[in-house]
Order: C-alpha cells, then structure tokens, then sequence
C-alpha cells in the first residue's frame, strides 16, 4: 500500500485499529509512539517528513517486527548485456543476490556519476530511490517488503554516456556497497560497426549454450564479445576505417536518339535506380534545348535546375516492404540541334546524359535518316549492324537503327562520331 501526504510544516501520521498480533511498518519512517500497536485498542504514531512524498505502508506479525533489522553482507552475480547507441551505454543487467545474514530488506548498490535513465524491477521490491554520495557517486537503495528473503532476484537498467571519439571505453557493472561485500559479473557486448575493443579478459563470442537464455535472444542475430569480471572492464577502442559503398547504382540505362536531315535530335533516356535510401540524383544533359517530358516511377516531377545543363531529382528512399528487387525508374525525353546532315557525306558527335551513378548495363538506340550509309566510333560498341527495321518503341519510319551497347559505365558520357555517307554514292 502507498501513501502520498501533503507537504506540511509538521507531518503526523497516527494508526490505531491494527489487528491483533500485527503491526504497520512504513518504509524508512520509524513509530514515535510507546503505545502497544499490537492492541486493537491502542496506536501507533508516525513523524514524517514534512515536503510530503510517496511512502510505502506495509503490515507485518508483531513478533517479527521486534527483530531488529540487521544490514545483510550481499554477494552478487550479475548477467550484463551492454548496447551503445547515440553516445549513450545503455546497459540491461539480471542481477541475483545471496546472503548468510541479517534482514534481507535493504541493498545498497554503487553505480557511476553520470548514470542516467534507472530503472529497477523485480519481486518483492517495497522502493527503490538514487541518492548521491558525498564523494560524487551514486548509490542505488533497494528496499524490499518480506523480512529474512536472503535470496534476490532483480532486474536493473541504467545508461552512462559514452563519447565515441574517446579511446578508452569502461563498462561499469553495478557494484555491492558494504565491507565485505563481493561481485561477479557476466558482461555481453554487442559490437559496434568499424570499433576494434581490446582489453584484459575480452573475448570473442562464446559459445551461446554458456549464455543465459535472455542474452542468447538479444545476441542471436549480432556479433558481440564477452568478459568475466569483478569489477569494471576498461576497453581500449580504435575505430577501423571503413570502405564506403555507393548509395545507389544504375541497373540498366536504355537510350534512342532519333537524327533528322535538319540536324534537330530527340533523344529518349530511362535509368532504373537501386537506391538504399533516399538520394537528390543529378544529371548532365549536353545542350538542353527543350524538355519535353519527365517522369519518377510513372508520375510527372519537375527536376531542378542546378546549372545550364545540369538536372537534380529527388529519389525517395523505397519503403521497407519495396527495398528488395525494388526499382526507382527515372524517364525523360527532350530535344537539342545539332548541325544539319551533308547532301553528300559527312559526320555529327552525339552524346548521351552522363550522371556519377554506376550503371552496370547501358543500351542505346540510334536511328539516322534512310538515305545515309554510316559507321560509328566512341565509348560504346555496335553489337547489331544498321538495319531498315521499324524502331518498335519510336514507330521511327525510314530510319536505320544502329544499336549500341556498353557493359559497367563507370562516370564517363556515353557518346559516338557518326560518320554518314549518303547511299549510292559509291555504288
């Protein structure tokens, strides 16, 4: 049971009614009466602190109530499982206690300065509250409500900050107040990515069937190292460099570009993204006339325009049920000019975009006007001759198409010299 007074300048709190053979204990409130409390007829009488707060009221058997409480010599065992995360140590610990004597009511734990974030749950617990000593540590004290319980079981949390640019880390296991008192403790790690530990008694993972199951679940899934100790573990940390992979890359890039006699040029491009998360794309387009379309995923967006020839689209980052096998198709198409074709023979350069993505396949359909004979030299290679047949996604008629390809374009334009010779010529 739970009181919670007012704050007065004097706090009396008086109980009469008790059953017989019984009396009321509160927690950390010793009875300013001589009355007989164990007479339903007399009282009992409280003194309590006078800025109020919660008290914790709990009956006893009077027989028991007249032993005088005696402090217990504790000895612990703790099983410690230790996540960093944003600059913080957050530790989980199972902490089992034993004693030879006394009341088994109270313990007194040590923990660092700057612990944060206590918590403390277990059987029996009557309070629990964080004072500070006067050398500048914290100490934990533990009440519970059942006299001459030797044998404790509690869970504790806490976190302690933890700069990552330090190179000494020191994981600090609760510790046992008291002379006499003694400590064992089984502390698991989970590593953290690119951070080498070193350290007396670190090893690496041990076997799981010497886990206790709670660590087994939390550890099953992430690579940790564990120590045995009895008092605090200091670890020397050096952060290892790690070699960055790309945020996002090209799976395949398909191209047609259609030449006309007056040197006017559409070009047709679409890129199917990979993206790990969210990424502001850009793409140099070579002398950008006109836009004509522009298209994420199927719906019209209007890219930015960063320079002259310069567009930068914002890809969102794929949701969690669309990462695996999920693409981002980027399309567009727009027009330039370019110099008007010879009557007789001639050559044009022709460019594609070019974006920093690495593109692992890249296909490129290029039609020029029927009457031209032509070979093509650049970063990309003809894998089908020129041919008379219909462009089926450009409906191109009387044009050839001279398909290009390029396998792992590595940030490079992809771009071709036409060299055209109008047929008959040399027939």
């Amino acid at each position: 049971m739970k009181l919670q007074p007012a704050a007065a300048t004097v706090n009396r709190l008086r109980v009469s009614g008790l059953p017989d053979g019984q009396v009321l204990r509160l927690q950390g409130v010793e009875s300013t009466s001589t009355a007989n409390s164990t007479n339903s007829g007399d009282f009992a009488e409280y003194l309590l602190a006078g800025d109020g707060g919660e008290i914790n009221l709990f009956m006893e058997a009077a027989a028991m109530a007249d032993t005088p409480v005696l402090e217990s010599i504790w000895e612990i065992q703790s099983q410690v499982f230790v996540r960093y995360a944003e600059g913080r140590l957050n530790y989980e610990t199972r902490v089992f206690a034993q004693s030879d004597a006394g009341s088994g009511l109270s313990m007194e734990l040590v923990l660092p300065q700057n612990v944060a974030s206590v918590s403390v749950d277990g059987d029996d617990i009557a309070s629990w509250r964080l004072a500070r000593s006067q050398d500048g540590q914290r100490k934990l004290l533990i009440a519970w409500k059942t006299r001459d319980q030797l044998d404790r079981r509690f869970q504790l949390s806490y976190q302690i900050a933890q700069s990552p640019l330090s190179d000494k880390w020191v994981i600090v296991p609760p510790e046992v107040a008291g002379e006499g008192a003694t400590a064992k403790h089984l502390i698991a790690i989970e590593a953290v990515e690119g951070l080498e530990w070193k350290g007396e008694g670190l090893n690496a993972a041990v076997a799981s069937r010497r886990l206790p199951k709670w660590l087994r679940e939390h550890l099953q899934k992430v690579e940790f190292v564990t120590a045995e100790t009895q008092s605090s573990l200091e670890l020397q940390a050096n952060w290892l460099p790690l070699l960055e992979t790309l945020q996002a890359t090209v799976s395949h890039a398909k191209f047609e570009t259609r030449l006309v006699n007056d040197g006017a040029m559409l070009v047709k491009a679409e890129y199917h993204v990979q993206l790990d998360g969210a990424l502001d794309w850009t793409v140099n387009i070579p002398s950008l006339d006109q836009m004509l379309t522009c298209e994420v995923n199927g719906k019209a967006v209007k890219p930015v325009r960063r320079s002259e020839n310069e567009l930068e689209f914002h890809l969102k980052e794929p949701s969690a049920g669309e990462k695996e096998g999920k693409e981002t198709v980027v399309s567009f198409s727009y027009a330039l000019q370019s110099k008007p074709f010879d009557s007789v023979s001639g050559q044009v350069a022709v460019e594609l975009p070019q974006t920093d993505l690495f593109i692992h396949r890249l296909d490129w359909d290029l039609n020029i006007p029927e009457i031209y004979n032509a070979q093509v030299e650049g970063n990309v290679q003809e894998v089908i001759n020129r041919s008379s047949a219909k462009s089926k996604t450009q409906n191109v008629k009387n044009g050839h198409i001279i398909r290009l390809h390029k396998e792992l374009c590595r940030g490079e334009r992809p771009a071709v010299e036409v060299h055209y010779q109008r047929r008959g010529i040399d027939d």
